[in-house]
């Protein structure tokens, strides 16, 4: 699929968000969206696709009991290592 300057389909989603967050709040299909892109990224096991759609200040749990994992460096990291063990 292609997108303006050759863009990724994670990149233009991650700039139309970030437009919209400057206009407004998140709706209910930017919502949506996000949960379509972080479930390709789960089915295609790409961690780059994961981080890019947290800020780089995000935290990550597995569960909610677990310490999170701060910022896309470690959540990044888990997801390799998820990808490697899947």
């Amino acid at each position: 699929m292609g997108f303006p300057s050759g863009e990724t389909w994670i990149e233009a989603f991650r700039a139309t968000l970030t437009k919209r967050r400057m206009e407004a709040a998140m709706t209910e299909q930017d919502v949506q969206d996000w949960l379509d892109a972080y479930g390709r990224a789960w089915v295609d096991g790409d961690p780059d696709a994961v981080v890019a759609l947290f800020f780089a200040t995000a935290t990550y749990r597995e569960t909610p009991f677990d310490d999170p994992m701060r910022g896309r460096h470690a959540i990044r990291e888990y997801w390799q290592q998820g990808a490697a063990d899947a």
